[in-house]
């Protein structure tokens, strides 16, 4: 069993005999039922000068059973019980045996009775009448059943702090709703029903009489039908409760509810299907936020409605390029720690105004950053926004003056989508506004104000954004035919 919580154990679980002194009272109840029926029905009269050497043998019997039954009871308990009570884990030998502890439980009193009415089977219909014989056997039947009808609730009853570990850590075959309402119905319905069949049916008494011993066990059949109802509904309504709150919690997005897994019947499988739940989108959600870090909001959103394709699109974007100036002499001659926190704080400052212009970081190249505006969400203004996010940068890192960056900006009709192999993928884009771009960068880290941007660009942005920009010169960029004409910006 996994470590956490240790389970609070009953009373009754951490003596070393508790459980076989609950088959004393389980039995005791059995007894009080044989008792009142006799009594009702008028068994000293039934089975006459008999009675002494029935009643002899039947505590014979009780005793024996007594004995044997708590022997064994203990023998369970100690066996499933033992290492809990000892502050140990249990195996999954010893899991288990907790989880069938219950029905083993009642089948040990069962079997016990069943020897009980054997007997007293024998020797009453060769001492009475067969009428008086079977009602006899009857009684000694009905405190049977009621001793392990009470020895099987009970004990689960007892088990559930120990069964929500058991049933989270092992996987076992799980018992019926239906089982647990047919004992309960057996304990409500079924024996007052027959008790009073047994009532009616003796004609050796008056019938006032009879309507009398009707009317109290029909008075008691009410009382243990509303008690049993009462519980079996709270037994039910309780767990059902307790799991709608969890799946409220969960459709707010509270990832971390979580229902106790106490109940061995399907409504268990349902606590534990609630708690899968909640772990999967608890794992879901982490993976989803590790994957936004690495790729940003805006690529996973994509990710999600497209799938894994090998797909992309044609489109128009603006790309941003941020490097930083003499990297190779500072990561030699700063200790790594050191210019590690460096470029951190900057890449910092870099996503966060990137992120506030509606942009998408894309990628890290080493102490280098490839930006993309209008991809893979389309941007309402992608010049303007880059624009102001490279002068943004540009004097973020001015006025914290660790480093010195040269920033260069570009647009065109780029390829933007997923690319690689089934097995692995990333989103990019792929085209000559991102050549551009870092061929600019490159030249922008010889200028005073460290930005360059494509006519291009300027071109396509707001006309206040444009009063920030000035012509600086026609560049030949490296791999490119034609010069290209670039501004920059002071401010």
């Amino acid at each position: 069993m996994r470590d956490r919580e240790r389970p609070e154990l009953p009373l009754v679980l951490r003596a070393s005999f508790g459980l076989g002194l609950l088959g004393v009272a389980t039995s005791a109840a059995g007894v009080l039922t044989i008792g009142l029926l006799a009594w009702l029905n008028g068994a000293p009269e039934r089975f006459g000068r008999h009675v002494g050497l029935l009643a002899t043998v039947g505590i014979g019997l009780t005793a024996f059973a007594l004995v044997v039954g708590m022997s064994v009871n203990t023998a369970l308990q100690r066996r499933a019980i033992g290492p809990l009570r000892e502050g140990g884990e249990l195996t999954a030998v010893q899991a288990t045996a907790v989880y069938r502890l219950p029905a083993r439980l009642m089948l040990v009193s069962g079997a016990l009775w069943l020897l009980g009415v054997a007997v007293m089977s024998v020797l009453m219909f060769s001492l009475l009448s067969y009428t008086d014989a079977a009602t006899g056997v009857a009684f000694i039947a009905l405190g049977g059943i009621t001793t392990t009808a009470y020895a099987y609730l009970a004990t689960e009853r007892l088990l559930r702090p120990v069964m929500s570990r058991v049933l989270e850590s092992y996987q076992a075959r799980r018992g019926t709703v239906l089982g647990r309402l047919a004992v309960t119905w057996v304990l409500s319905g079924g024996v007052p029903l027959v008790a009073v069949v047994i009532a009616l049916s003796y004609t050796r008494s008056s019938q006032d009489e009879r309507i009398r011993v009707v009317f109290v066990l029909a008075g008691i059949g009410v009382f243990l039908g509303i008690a049993s109802t009462v519980l079996l509904a709270r037994s039910v309504g309780l767990p059902l409760r307790r799991m709608r709150t969890a799946l409220e919690r969960i459709a707010r997005d509270d990832f971390d509810a979580r229902v106790e897994v106490n109940n061995t019947t399907e409504i268990g499988l349902m606590q534990a299907s609630v708690n899968d739940l909640a772990r999967g989108l608890r794992e879901r959600e982490r993976m989803r936020d590790l994957f936004e870090r690495h790729v940003g909001d805006s690529v996973v959103d994509h990710a999600m409605s497209v799938g894994a394709s090998l797909s992309g699109e044609l489109t128009e974007v603006v790309a941003l390029f941020v490097d930083v100036i003499g990297s190779t002499e500072l990561a030699y001659a700063l200790p790594t720690e050191d210019f590690v926190a460096k470029l951190n704080r900057l890449l910092g400052g870099v996503v966060a105004e990137i992120d506030r212009e509606g942009g998408l970081v894309n990628k890290f190249e080493g102490d280098a950053t490839l930006c993309i505006f209008g991809a893979p969400v389309q941007h309402a203004d992608p010049a303007s926004a880059a624009l102001r996010a490279a002068r943004r940068i540009r004097d973020s890192v001015t006025e914290a003056g660790e480093l010195d960056v040269g920033i260069g900006i570009a647009g065109g009709r780029v390829f933007a989508g997923q690319l690689g192999t089934r097995s692995r993928l990333e989103y990019t884009v792929i085209g000559d506004a991102v050549n551009e771009a870092a061929r600019l960068t490159e030249a922008a880290k010889a200028l005073p104000g460290r930005v360059l941007a494509s006519e291009s660009v300027i071109e396509q942005c707001s006309t206040g954004e444009r009063e920030c920009w000035s012509e600086h010169a026609r560049l030949e960029l490296r791999g490119r035919a034609d010069e290209t004409l670039c501004f920059t910006s002071q401010r």
